[in-house]
């Protein structure tokens, strides 16, 4: 909760100054706007359940509706807007506001100020969807450099399963060759060789 003090500094340096219209609100506006938070615009006009104050600080927007024993709070995120209708007329202005799960008209005789609200409110929303799209897109960038990473891995592992089962039949192949190059253990081998002499001449007979 912030004082008074600097909630009406606030305003001041966003160009609201309030002086009779929307006090009530502007007591309960500091009851909710958080330590970090800072109002951009502010404007007066009415909705649905009647006259309120329209708030738009750098996080959300805020729709303050104090009444006598009667108190009625809108906060609206900018990532939950899904969509800004803006209409000028000759006496006042209307914002429409859309969020999956309801909308939001408010009209307000500043015409000038509530077109900067909705225009402030336009470019925040742009700026947390593109952050949004960024964080995104960079998160399908890391699991398609993931995806890749393990597809090539899966080959190398196939690849060097090939290579080593190529080297180990290499390995088999010359180690066969190198044992069908050596003399074989033969046991006749060893038994010892009898060679005859056969003489060409032949006997001669009838002598002494």
């Amino acid at each position: 909760m912030i004082t008074l003090s600097a909630l009406d500094e606030q305003l001041m340096r966003a160009s609201c100054n309030f002086r009779f219209w929307g006090r009530g609100e502007l007591r309960e506006l500091r009851h909710i706007l958080m330590d970090n938070e800072t109002i951009n615009f502010a404007v007066n006009g009415y909705y649905s359940g009647g006259f309120a104050l329209l708030c738009v600080t750098n996080q959300r927007l805020l729709l303050v509706d104090h009444k006598p024993m009667y108190l009625s709070l809108e906060d609206i995120r900018y990532d939950m807007i899904a969509e800004i209708d803006y209409n000028y007329r000759l006496l006042n202005a209307a914002v429409r506001i859309f969020t999956p799960n309801k909308q939001l008209m408010f009209t307000s005789w500043s015409q000038h100020k509530l077109r900067e609200l909705t225009n402030y409110t336009q470019q925040r929303v742009m700026e947390i969807r593109q952050y949004y799209m960024g964080q995104q897109s960079q998160e399908e960038r890391i699991a398609e450099t993931a995806v890749n990473k393990k597809r090539t891995f899966i080959p190398n592992m196939a690849l060097q399963a090939n290579v080593s089962t190529l080297q180990h039949a290499g390995r088999l192949s010359v180690d066969s060759a190198a044992k069908s190059s050596m003399p074989m253990h033969n046991p006749y081998a060893q038994v010892p060789l009898i060679s005859r002499h056969w003489s060409s001449r032949r006997p001669q007979f009838g002598r002494s």
